[in-house]
């Protein structure tokens, strides 16, 4: 753990092995004024990210800068747990079929909408008119996975149970919203003639559109929910356990949000208050850690959401080889496991041990979640 100090504020980074990109970026937020009051917490998977470092912490003061939270606002980690191994088996290619059947990723959506209760289809067709865009493709974005890193995996826990696990976020609706009041945020900036903010992490002040965004991101981050429950619902269906889904358990952990009930900005980050559970997925090949929060202030309440990159896509690209992909992969079933997706290879991602051995002051580990299937855009 370090300490960094800015013009304004100071962090904790609960980790010994910042990198110096991830530590100019610490330190370029810390210079910023609108920080100053807030308890900013760095996590042990933290990494350079598109203007914000990733696994970034803060408790909200009276203003907002959307490109903490990003573009994919939301975004989030559900497990359900499914069945018994000894109880049924899965026919891993008929499973990987009916997601590529059900569920578009990458670019795609869906040929025909989805549509939530009348009132969450109101609530977002207000955003679409507001954001002046197509509000049929976002709705038919509901339930589609997207790319990078979100996955569809199925894992096995040490009693011999299966989850499953889907990653997704609120797509290119959240990011519009994003883009919108990060460009509020500029025009707020220039108009009120303040210099020296770097571009990118211009602010709102709460009287001046930072309430605004906060609503306009909560409806965002409400669109992620539902993105991932139409999923499972596809997963479910497959199973033939649709009627009865409400009674698996499930555990949620969201990533990139702002969190109304304690107030904590958390980007690359998760909620671990006390005794909440909790998911951490690490790669591909290394799976799902299931925590118990211990509500650690000094953390604020929060955890890593995961590894972390050691590696950017284009590096990754570059430098692992497809064999050694192949390699590390083996005994899980993917259909994705080629050119396309190496830069989601687990050599790309930090060591799951380095990443455990620091979090354990915030959460406790209960157990581990193996993957036997995983399921990429590519």
């Amino acid at each position: 753990m370090i300490k960094l100090q800015g013009q304004y504020n100071e962090a904790l980074v609960m980790t010994d092995y910042p990198d110096e990109t991830t530590i100019a970026q610490i330190i370029l937020l810390l210079n910023q004024p609108w920080i100053k009051g807030s308890l900013v917490r760095i996590m042990a998977d933290a990494h350079a990210g598109k203007g914000c470092v990733v696994g970034y912490t803060q408790t909200l003061n009276g203003t907002v800068v959307p490109n903490l939270v990003g573009v994919d606002i939301g975004c989030g980690i559900y497990s359900y747990k499914l069945f018994h191994k000894d109880t049924r088996k899965i026919d891993f290619q008929k499973l990987d079929d009916h997601i590529r059947a059900n569920i578009p990723s990458g670019m795609s959506v869906r040929t025909k909408p989805n549509r939530p209760s009348a009132g969450a289809t109101q609530q977002i067709q207000r955003l679409c008119n507001k954001l002046e865009i197509d509000s049929g493709r976002v709705f038919k974005s509901l339930g589609t996975l997207g790319g990078g890193n979100h996955f569809i995996e199925v894992g096995e826990d040490p009693m011999g149970y299966y989850w499953f696990t889907v990653h997704s976020g609120s797509r290119n609706f959240g990011l519009k919203t994003a883009e919108y009041h990060q460009d509020k945020a500029k025009k707020f900036i220039e108009d009120s003639h303040i210099r020296g903010i770097p571009r990118g992490l211009e602010y709102l002040p709460m009287e001046y559109g930072g309430r605004e965004y906060l609503t306009d991101m909560g409806t965002a981050q409400y669109f992620a929910d539902l993105n991932r429950e139409f999923m499972a619902l596809e997963i479910f269906r497959f199973f033939d356990l649709e009627a009865d889904h409400h009674n698996h358990k499930s555990i949620k952990s969201v990533h990139n949000y702002i969190d109304f009930n304690d107030s904590i900005v958390r980007k690359g980050a998760i909620s671990a208050n006390q005794g909440e559970q909790c998911v951490i997925p690490f790669n591909m090949r290394d799976g799902i850690a299931v925590c118990r929060g211990k509500g650690s202030k000094k953390w604020n309440n929060s955890a890593p959401h995961g590894a972390g990159r050691i590696m950017s896509r284009s590096k990754a690209k570059q430098e692992l080889t497809l064999d050694e992909y192949i390699t590390t992969m083996k005994g899980i079933w993917s259909s994705c496991v080629h050119q396309s997706t190496l830069d989601e290879a687990p050599m790309a991602y930090k060591d799951m041990n380095e990443i455990i051995e620091f979090m354990t002051e915030t959460v406790e580990v209960l157990y581990l979640i193996k993957p036997v299937y995983n399921f990429k855009a590519s």
